[in-house]
């Protein structure tokens, strides 16, 4: 199942690793599956692994800037916080 694969990525959890022996291990699925049902996903249901990777992945890239709270709404002004990384970026 490739979108189970993804989510077993964007939660870090690995398929190998090396032992300071040497010695490369490789973990089965099963383990993987317990692995992700520990983060409390249930690994049977497609639609939520659908809907967590694009929240994870995707849904990441749809907000420009954090969400921002007015605190004082009688003030016209608005301040909004950019990151440096942004301040150049010409959006047309």
């Amino acid at each position: 199942m490739q979108s189970l694969s993804q989510l077993y990525y964007l939660h870090g959890i690995g398929y190998e690793y090396t032992k300071y022996t040497g010695e490369h291990v490789i973990f089965d699925e099963s383990t993987r599956r317990q692995a992700l049902s520990c983060c409390g996903i249930d690994t049977q249901d497609a639609d939520a692994i659908k809907q967590l990777n694009f929240a994870l992945d995707a849904g990441t890239w749809l907000n420009l800037l954090p969400h921002t709270s007015i605190i004082e709404a009688h003030h016209p002004i608005l301040k909004v916080r950019v990151d440096d990384v942004y301040c150049h970026v010409h959006v047309h």
